[in-house]
């Protein structure tokens, strides 16, 4: 059986971290944990690596995130924050346990989650892609029904990375920055980054990882953000034609049928996402994605290009 919720991968929600209830500690403490109770086991084997810190396991069930020596104080602190709001609301995430200092590093510890990513279990097993997406919708839909006040605004936090865009002219900051300002501001969890690679099928379920950029906000800006990252071009080297042509249509399909199982679950329209889309490939641009700024800012200009700018000639 999966986890409570919508079919054998449905998400858990309203729910306490497994043997959890909250304590004196403060409504986004659980079970009296405090970070200076923690013992502290020895480092375990390095399990990834990525731009701003490496993966280690940490005792038994868990796994440290341990920060590149010189990682801003104020990001940790972020990330913890984001890892307490969400695990007090039971979302479908990792359990959250405190922080640990390595010599001069930070990490964050976290319940270690076993089982492939929903990407890796969709590539060893192509012929499921329409059910994996509508596990994938479903999970999506979920998350969009909770609430969680404590989290930043994802219009506020678009807005400043349109500003910082590079490439794009004062004019078409300042449109994006209007088109922007006249959608909804919203007020649903957005996790801001949700892709098939952040999700892990565990024994138990599903579980999100990755929460670092959460807000509160529109589901539309969250699944136009999905939408986004599907479409956005992949860097295959090596890959032959027709691979390459083979993946196209697999993320296509699956965004597809992502979209109809989404709008099937949640009262959201394809219109309500397309007007999303201009400012989430501005606020994308200011990321500096290896590859992708010749994709976003084609997409951007070529819509721009139908419409009146200021000051445009």
């Amino acid at each position: 059986m999966g986890r409570k919720g919508i079919g054998p991968c449905g998400p858990p929600l309203n729910r306490p971290p497994r043997g959890c209830s909250p304590c004196s500690c403060g409504p986004t403490r659980w079970c009296g944990l405090r970070d200076s109770d923690l013992s502290q086991p020895s480092l375990g084997p390095l399990l990834g690596r990525g731009r701003t810190a490496e993966i280690y396991a940490w005792g038994e069930g868990q796994v440290i995130k341990l920060f590149l020596e010189g990682w801003p104080e104020e990001a940790v602190r972020h990330e913890e924050e984001m890892a307490r709001l969400v695990m007090a609301l039971g979302l479908a995430a990792p359990r959250f346990y405190g922080r640990a200092a390595i010599g001069r590093r930070t990490g964050l510890i976290y319940e270690r989650i076993e089982g492939p990513s929903m990407l890796q279990a969709l590539l060893k097993a192509p012929w499921r892609l329409v059910r994996y997406a509508e596990h994938f919708a479903a999970l999506h839909a979920a998350m969009h029904r909770e609430r969680q006040p404590g989290l930043p605004s994802y219009r506020e936090g678009l807005a400043q990375r349109i500003r910082k865009a590079p490439l794009l002219a004062e004019a078409e900051k300042a449109y994006l920055l209007a088109c922007l300002e006249a959608l909804p501001a919203g007020e649903a969890i957005c996790h801001g980054d949700f892709h098939p690679d952040n999700i892990l099928i565990s024994p138990h379920g599903p579980v999100i990882i990755d929460w670092n950029d959460a807000k509160r906000g529109a589901p539309a800006a969250d699944v136009a953000r999905t939408v986004l990252l599907f479409r956005a071009p992949l860097s295959l080297p090596g890959l032959g034609i027709p691979k390459r042509w083979l993946i196209r249509w697999a993320k296509g399909a699956f965004l597809r049928a992502y979209l109809r199982a989404y709008c099937r679950l949640y009262p959201l329209s394809l219109e309500d996402v397309e007007a999303w889309l201009l400012p989430v490939a501005a606020g994308r641009l200011a990321e500096r994605i290896p590859g992708e700024e010749r994709f976003l800012l084609g997409m951007i200009r070529t819509r721009l290009s139908a419409r009146d700018l200021p000051g445009r000639a």
